[in-house]
């Protein structure tokens, strides 16, 4: 590993282009295999190509989805551990192991004929080109700027063109890699150098332990205030954090929903109701009121809340995908770790298309979203996004239904409510004015 001083170049602000084919590339690098599977051969590649974000991103990503603890923490030695393996994933972790370290020994014929045993030339073919995405990835992550890691804590909770459906937003490039925007690509907050130059922890900011609630042991149920009274309720009855609602704020502030509030006034209710808790507050800001991602970033930092959520729909159609990601990324790179990024998927909106929104989630993920979130995906398929997509799931609940419970079920990893929590209590003050009279 080099301990060079030389400055690096940032692939995805001077080479955005390329940055922006990968992340499509990555969209379709996994169609048709099975997503354990597909986690597996993204760890050992990371493994032999020393990516600490990517090895973190996809063992993350393989916990969540059900995978053991045993079976992730022996990929390294799978040779030795084959009981744990299907006979599928020994073949593509070998093929893994080849392609990575081609100039070893090319792909041994033995190793290629193992895998074409094991799979039909289709997902052959699909398992090739995913080894070759990851490789990319890795290399890109590597090839950058060295930096430190940030710490994950352990945390106790209680329970376009040619498209009339796409609109376009004007994004400048983004300023660094997204990719490695926080976290080989920032040195946390929670950490510092001594003297010597020892990494020493302190105490970890809202944001990281924020962060950490969507990788805890229970799924994150967030409910959705509108004002500091309800903030106030939320957090006096142990919600470990608070989302904001920009449609149930909008109308306190005297606005309909749809990025008719100015962003002003809406980034004032969320420093007030900031200002109310002590827990730590993510604020839903519609589609980012037309702001500069960098200026949104910073107004929203100001306010206090540590994280954010980003809607793909402007006027009532959706954003073409990759200028959604290029927004994502320089959101990313401007607010680093300081912003934990909830990337909302509209597309259940409008009509509906799972394939589309597959590739939506994936590509938000590469560009620094935190989490996805398929507001009104049909239930039945729930499931099936939250194994292609990978990494936390925001999902939405209501008093009348679906339950967190059921959410959590299919795999949703997070929760919150939307306006539903006020649209219910402003219902019960409807039905006891009458019998105040």
């Amino acid at each position: 590993m080099s301990t060079t001083t030389q400055r690096r170049v940032k692939i995805a602000s001077l080479a955005p282009d390329f940055y922006k084919a990968l992340i499509d590339l990555d969209a379709q690098s996994a169609t048709g295999l099975d997503p354990r599977l597909a986690d597996l051969v993204r760890i050992r590649s990371s493994q032999l190509n020393g990516c600490a974000y990517c090895l973190d991103m996809h063992t993350l990503d393989a916990k969540h989805a059900g995978d053991s603890e045993q079976r992730l923490h022996l990929v390294a030695a799978w040779r030795e551990a084959r009981r744990f393996y299907s006979e599928q994933e020994q073949a593509a972790l070998a093929l893994t192991e080849a392609i990575t370290l081609i100039s070893v020994d090319h792909v041994p014929d033995d190793v290629y004929a193992v895998a074409a045993a094991a799979f039909d030339d289709k997902e052959l073919a699909q398992l090739i080109g995913l080894i070759i995405t990851i490789n990319a990835w890795n290399r890109v992550g590597v090839t950058g700027p060295p930096r430190a890691r940030p710490l994950r804590p352990e945390l106790k909770r209680s329970p376009h063109p040619g498209n009339s459906n796409l609109v376009t937003r004007t994004v400048r490039p983004p300023t660094r890699a997204c990719r490695t925007a926080w976290l080989p690509g920032q040195r946390s907050r929670w950490s510092r150098t001594t003297d010597e130059g020892d990494l020493m922890t302190t105490a970890p900011s809202k944001a990281e332990l924020f962060r950490a609630m969507h990788h805890g042991t229970q799924p994150l149920v967030l409910p959705n205030a509108w004002d500091p009274v309800s903030a106030r309720v939320m957090a006096e009855a142990g919600y470990p954090a608070i989302a904001t609602s920009s449609g149930a704020m909008a109308r306190v502030l005297g606005y309909d929903d749809g990025q008719l509030t100015p962003a002003a006034e809406m980034l004032e209710a969320v420093a007030r109701i900031v200002r109310a808790v002590d827990v730590p507050v993510t604020a839903d800001l519609e589609a980012g009121y037309g702001l500069d991602p960098k200026e949104f970033a910073e107004r929203l930092l100001a306010t206090g809340a540590i994280g954010c959520n980003l809607e793909d729909s402007v006027d009532g159609k959706l954003v073409d995908p990759a200028e959604q990601a290029d927004y994502l990324c320089a959101v990313r790179a401007a607010a680093g770790a300081d912003l934990v990024i909830n990337a909302r998927i509209d597309n259940f909106l409008y009509g509906g298309d799972v394939a589309d929104a597959i590739a939506r989630g994936r590509a938000y993920r590469r560009a620094g979203a935190d989490c996805v979130y398929p507001i009104f995906a049909p239930l039945d398929i729930f499931q099936h996004l939250a194994n292609e997509i990978g990494g936390p799931l925001n999902a939405h609940a209501s008093p009348n239904g679906p339950t967190a419970s059921a959410l959590i079920a299919l795999g949703a990893t997070r929760i919150s409510y939307g306006t539903s929590l006020q649209a219910f209590t402003t219902d019960v003050l409807r039905e006891l004015l009458p019998e105040l009279i």
